[in-house]
């Protein structure tokens, strides 16, 4: 039950971590200066698409589109968005879901019933004495 639990919060915490697609403003400087795992673009006649692995090479945009080589000319592209690391998210989530989890472990240890024998007033009746 504990590893289960660990992966659930490994895994919202990295999907929380990253942002929506954001719009790029410089496609071509932004490329080859990051590596985005996808990007998501516009043509200039309007088709989007989902580009996987995009790597620029001078002036050209390269990587997996539908299964299959892509390559496109920096210049047809009309809009670029990329998933980006959100530091908000990064902190925020992170710190909250490890609060939640101390303050979890807190009061459910604070509401166990407690046993201490020397005020304990149960009477055990298989060791009471037989008349």
């Amino acid at each position: 039950m504990k590893k289960l639990f660990a992966v659930i919060v490994a895994g919202v915490t990295a999907a929380a971590c990253m942002s929506g697609p954001r719009k790029v403003a410089d496609p071509g400087n932004y490329l080859e200066a990051n590596s985005p795992e996808r990007m998501w673009i516009v043509l200039e006649d309007g088709t989007r698409l989902m580009v996987d692995g995009p790597r620029v090479i001078s002036d050209t945009v390269f990587g997996w589109a539908d299964g299959e080589e892509f390559s496109i000319p920096v210049s047809e592209l009309k809009e670029v968005r990329v998933r980006q690391l959100s530091i908000f998210r990064s902190v925020v989530l992170p710190t909250a879901l490890t609060g939640a989890a101390i303050t979890s472990v807190i009061a459910f240890r604070s509401t166990e019933a407690t046993h201490d024998p020397d005020t304990d007033s149960t009477i055990d009746v298989h060791n009471l004495p037989r008349p």
